[in-house]
């Protein structure tokens, strides 16, 4: 869904509570509510830039969240761990002419090149027909064959790892994954790359590896693949916020009244003014009932009233005294 327009945001209303002038501390209470009316927004962000600052941050921070060496699954971890393990004799070395010598010496026993005596067309050792020359050209196309192809792999690999380092490096800057599993991926590689330079130095030796010469760098996969999870699972509701900006909006209006100082001091204020008008009111109404009844039920005052009223009359004032209740004004 296509997020609208920043000029379209920015120009939507958000109206104050209904009768917050009158009622301001049950207007807060309904703006606190806001916090948990809408479970599809969880973020603290109260704008659309906001958001979009996030999202853009989030996207480059994702970009790190890559496995290392992914490429090696786990047939070709196998086939790397066979392949140092696997004796590869070298081409011209001592190893290999001791090969050629032991096919000569086999060339000899087979009668090949003796012209006096006939051919042996089956091995004197497993009883297969045999044709020398075929096998020791087999033997030494082999040799060359299996040595080149290890001696690529290991370069190849080298070069694997080395970038494996480099990614390593950016996501240890992202600071989204625990280093101390970063640095235990890493310690992996480099021992690796010493494996890689004994194997190129040695090819005819086996170097005895162990299935947990991956498990650093496949802990750091684990984890990273769980990472960028949680990563894709924080945009998609970003995104989500982006398009319903105004629900964000009012959540955020109401964690920002929340806990605030001034509003809470303003809050008591308020209810103490409140309380204070209550007494006050409570009061009058008191003052007034008291004077209603004492203007009705005191025949001594009545008297006195009349001897006041005729009192007054004779020294020519013009007034009247009567006992009333008070009138209040809201």
């Amino acid at each position: 869904m296509k997020s609208p327009p920043l000029k379209e945001i920015f120009s939507q209303t958000i109206h104050q509570k209904a009768n917050a002038q009158s009622n301001p501390i049950r207007a807060l209470e309904q703006w606190k509510d806001e916090i948990h009316h809408y479970k599809d927004v969880k973020s603290k962000f109260s704008s659309f830039e906001d958001i979009d600052q996030a999202i853009r941050q989030m996207i480059v921070e994702r970009g790190y969240l890559v496995p290392i060496l992914q490429e090696y699954d786990q047939t070709k971890r196998k086939k790397f761990i066979d392949a140092m393990n696997t004796p590869v004799l070298e081409p011209e070395s001592s190893v290999a002419s001791n090969v050629a010598e032991w096919l000569s010496c086999g060339l000899i026993l087979h009668n090949f090149q003796d012209g006096e005596e006939p051919e042996l067309t089956t091995c004197l050792f497993c009883g297969n027909e045999i044709d020398p020359e075929e096998v020791k050209s087999y033997i030494s196309d082999r040799i060359d064959n299996e040595y080149a192809k290890l001696i690529a792999a290991i370069g190849q690999f080298q070069k694997n790892l080395a970038d494996s380092l480099i990614e390593l490096s950016q996501l240890q800057v992202a600071g989204k994954v625990d280093e101390k599993i970063i640095d235990s991926a890493r310690e992996q590689i480099t021992n690796l790359q010493t494996v890689l330079t004994d194997k190129h130095h040695h090819t005819d030796q086996d170097l005895g590896l162990g299935e947990d010469v991956f498990s650093g760098i496949l802990a750091v996969n684990d984890t990273i693949r769980q990472v960028r999870d949680e990563a894709d699972a924080g945009l998609a509701q970003l995104r989500h916020e982006q398009d319903n900006i105004e629900k964000l909006a009012k959540r955020s209006i109401g964690l920002a009244l929340q806990g605030r100082q001034d509003v809470d001091a303003a809050v008591q204020q308020i209810g103490s003014v409140e309380k204070r008008l209550d007494e006050e009111n409570r009061s009058l109404e008191l003052t007034k009932d008291f004077l209603k009844k004492l203007n009705e039920k005191s025949s001594d005052l009545e008297g006195f009233l009349s001897l006041m009223n005729g009192t007054l009359k004779t020294v020519g004032m013009d007034f009247h005294l009567q006992f009333s209740a008070i009138s209040s004004t809201n």
